[in-house]
């Protein structure tokens, strides 16, 4: 027991130690922060797997065009007569352009086919590719190539910065509901950013090969 008319000795006398303090954060103005709600965490999750399924689409998209514009997929041949014709309304107006396709070999020739990706392929005949479909083409070319290769690089910076949120989050989550130590995600978070920003310089660096190209 502490004595009468002195003060207990917190931390070393018979009262023990005191308890730590509680990890409190304060706003700029001073203000106890409170932690975000179910409906907020709600939200954020669900805006984060749709930009993820959005960014896994293109990507994906991109990536079965390729070989149709890359020349290394479909029917061989030649598009002529290309024709084009604004869709739409003014506020969501976009340019729909089609052709005749007549193949490598003379075998195949269709009078009405639809083509695919950039539309900027006016008056003039063009090697391209017809997909299995029969009524689809593909304008070969390396201006093409490498708006799509920009497209694909584009699409893996959300990849990679939300897929690892996502895996670091969960990760955390489980780890925390059983009792085990929190793991350093230093190491992983520099690994993380750095394949974003090499696939981001790609992007880039993509885009303007493929405008110095179609200059």
């Amino acid at each position: 027991m502490a004595r009468l008319g002195r003060r207990p000795r917190h931390g070393f006398g018979d009262d023990g130690t005191l308890p730590p303090p509680p990890d409190v954060r304060l706003s700029n103005n001073g203000r106890r922060r409170k932690p975000p709600g179910k409906l907020a965490i709600a939200w954020t999750v669900l805006w984060t797997l749709v930009l993820f399924g959005v960014s896994v689409g293109w990507f994906v998209t991109s990536a079965v065009t390729l070989p149709y514009r890359a020349g290394w997929a479909g029917t061989p041949g030649v598009a002529s007569s290309v024709r084009c014709a604004a869709v739409g309304t003014d506020e969501d107006k976009s340019v729909d352009c089609f052709a005749s396709f007549t193949s490598a070999d003379g075998a195949t020739f269709v009078p009405y086919v639809g083509i695919e990706g950039h539309t900027d392929f006016r008056d003039a005949d063009h090697a391209a590719r017809l997909h299995p479909d029969g009524r689809t083409i593909s304008v070969v070319d390396a201006r093409t190539v490498l708006f799509t290769l920009a497209a694909m690089a584009g699409a893996l910076v959300p990849i990679v910065l939300l897929g690892s949120l996502g895996y670091f989050s969960s990760s955390n989550f489980v780890r925390r509901r059983l009792g085990m130590p929190m793991r350093p995600a230093k190491r992983r978070l520099k690994v993380t950013l750095l394949v974003a920003t090499v696939a981001g310089m790609s992007a880039l660096g993509l885009v303007i090969a493929g405008a110095v190209v179609g200059g």
